[in-house]
């Protein structure tokens, strides 16, 4: 199938021309001598190479490396080539050579050196410039080659290869002007260039000259009638302007030349459907959808050009019709469940999710997403018996296991999750989102050792994991235990998520636990600055300032703790009288 290459694609495939016309003349090609492309009987004679005088070394010397370029031992080329200049000092194809074997290398400076020899001697020099070319593309100094690609053009003009990487690299520079002045240079000294008009179509489309943009793609498709980019090139002009019959025509031309093009199969029936002739979409659709074997590729054309550009009603359509006789229906029954669902209809995506099969590559997001939505919901039991269902038919797939496990939790069964989380690391032994849980839940459930336990499993997996590495900070510093390794945990934590309000808090927690309450009243008013409206942070900031004997600005924070504490409150309130009569019997 033909698809509309991008303008960073076609770019990318011009420079690698780039590349291969540069290494052209190793085997002897436009701008060079013609080498043998085998090693020469000379080779069987190494005593010519010892002797020297009549028997022309640098020749031996130069096929030597080359023998060696070939097996890949790309130093003994470097060391034969060096010989064969320092043999042949004034030859301009050895020193081109030498410069392209130290590129190949990655040693820029080295072949800068020869070529600023080479270009100071023979500034015209063609060979060279491309090296040149080719090395500041390396180093991506790509706004200095487009001279240097005028330089070779206007010595060679009839290399049609050079308009094409000038054109792409003005374009890759955002110089839209000079590409289609490049490619008009082309087309007016090539007119038959089909490829030319293309590029100059999709040129001029960028600047939404679309009427010259249409003439350059019908230019390119009446040279070349195999060339369905062009007409592709049209879609989107025709797209922009709203061109229906216009469309139909292009897409029709499409289909005659390609039966099985499945983007113009589905545009087509589209508008059938829009113009009244539902019935003959459908048909279409229907045949379409049988094609098991590209089902892969209709959906990614579905999602392309309907569902990421929001035409979810489209795409509706063309699912539902494909759905009809489609062998395995479920990848297609997941994607009408994510259109209804950004069409706000959640019924109808639920139920479209729930028709999601197992053998659908989208199982098992179609699963937590019902899941999901009714634990979002409060239906928490529902929300269980989706999952629970779910790892009767599949009972090793370890995410209904995570997240059935931590459904238990929501609902405080706590046994449960503990029970699913080990059940999931019988699976994957190596699941740190496992361990983590698992650490967690044991935490709910007042065993702080296990929770310890469970957290250096996860860092001993991840040892960047910044939630791991602060939950096992912050459990021993609310222990009082460890402290110097609770702060070296914790700042670790902050390295990955330096901006984590939560983390800094658990920093001036253990501030707190050490003592260091000035230290903690900055570290948790930062914290608290990040999540303002969090109880605990709140009751932490309340307990350092109170240690810190600022009364006032203590009870203050525990009142704001309390606004957004919506049960067992009675904690703070004590703090809050306990404070208060102090403060009275203080006062004179």
């Amino acid at each position: 199938m033909f698809t509309i290459i991008s303008t960073k694609k076609w770019l990318g495939f011009l420079l690698l021309v780039l590349a291969i016309t540069l290494q052209g003349c190793a085997h002897g090609g436009k701008y060079g001598k013609k080498i043998p492309a085998k090693p020469s009987i000379h080779l069987k004679y190494p005593d010519i190479v010892n002797a020297g005088g009549s028997g022309k070394p640098h020749i031996v010397y130069f096929l030597l490396a080359e023998s060696y370029k070939r097996k890949g031992d790309m130093d003994r080329a470097l060391i034969y080539l060096q010989k064969a200049e320092a043999a042949d000092s004034g030859s301009l194809f050895l020193q081109k050579e030498l410069a392209r074997l130290h590129v190949h290398r990655n040693e820029i400076p080295e072949a800068l050196i020869i070529i600023d020899r080479g270009l100071k001697e023979n500034p015209d020099h063609i060979e060279f410039l491309g090296v040149l070319a080719q090395i500041k593309l390396i180093q991506n100094k790509d706004n200095e080659v487009p001279p240097i690609f005028e330089k070779i053009l206007a010595a060679t003009p009839d290399d049609q290869a050079l308009y094409f990487l000038l054109g792409g690299l003005y374009s890759k520079l955002n110089n839209t002007s000079k590409a289609i002045e490049t490619f008009m240079r082309l087309t007016d000294r090539f007119p038959d260039s089909f490829s030319g008009h293309y590029y100059l179509g999709r040129l001029y489309t960028l600047e939404e000259n679309f009427d010259q943009a249409e003439t350059e793609f019908m230019d390119a498709f009446r040279l070349n009638s195999d060339l369905l980019e062009a007409l592709y090139g049209l879609v989107q002009i025709y797209e922009v302007q709203n061109e229906e019959e216009k469309l139909k025509s292009i897409f029709e031309t499409i289909l005659d030349r390609d039966p099985e093009d499945i983007r113009s199969c589905l545009a087509l029936a589209l508008i059938h459907h829009r113009s009244g002739g539902t019935e003959k979409a459908l048909v279409m659709l229907e045949r379409l959808g049988k094609r098991e074997e590209d089902t892969q590729d209709i959906l990614k054309i579905v999602v392309k050009h309907y569902i990421r550009k929001a035409k979810h009603k489209d795409a509706l359509f063309l699912l539902g019709g494909l759905v009809e006789r489609a062998p395995i229906k479920g990848d297609y029954h997941y994607f009408m469940g994510v259109c209804h669902n950004e069409l706000k209809d959640n019924a109808s995506a639920m139920a479209q999710f729930e028709k999601v099969t197992m053998e659908s590559t989208f199982y098992e997001k179609a699963v937590l997403i019902r899941a999901f939505y009714h634990m979002d919901r409060n239906e928490h039991q529902k929300a269980i018996r989706i999952l629970e269902k779910a790892h009767e038919l599949v009972p090793k797939n370890t995410e209904f296991i995570l997240f059935l496990g931590s459904f238990y939790e929501e609902i405080e069964l706590f046994q449960k999750a503990v029970d699913m989380y080990i059940l999931g690391l019988s699976i994957d032994k190596e699941s740190p989102r496992l361990y983590f849980r698992l650490g967690v839940v044991y935490d709910k459930k007042g065993d702080r050792q296990a929770c310890i336990r469970e957290m250096k499993n996860v860092i001993r997996l991840a040892p960047e994991d910044a939630n791991a590495l602060n939950y096992l900070g912050y459990t021993y510093a609310d222990l009082g235990m460890n402290l110097d390794e609770a702060e070296e945990l914790i700042l670790r934590a902050l390295k990955f998520k330096p901006d984590d309000g939560y983390i800094t808090d658990s920093l001036g927690w253990v501030y707190y636990k050490k003592g260091n309450y000035a230290k903690a009243v900055v570290t948790l008013e930062k914290a608290v600055s990040m999540v303002p409206d969090d109880p605990t942070l709140l009751e932490h900031l309340g307990d350092a300032l109170a240690k810190a004997k600022n009364t006032e600005k203590a009870v203050e924070t525990y009142k704001r703790s309390l606004k957004f504490k919506k049960k067992d409150t009675r904690d703070i309130e004590v703090k809050i009288e306990k404070l208060i009569n102090k403060q009275a019997i203080l006062t004179p």
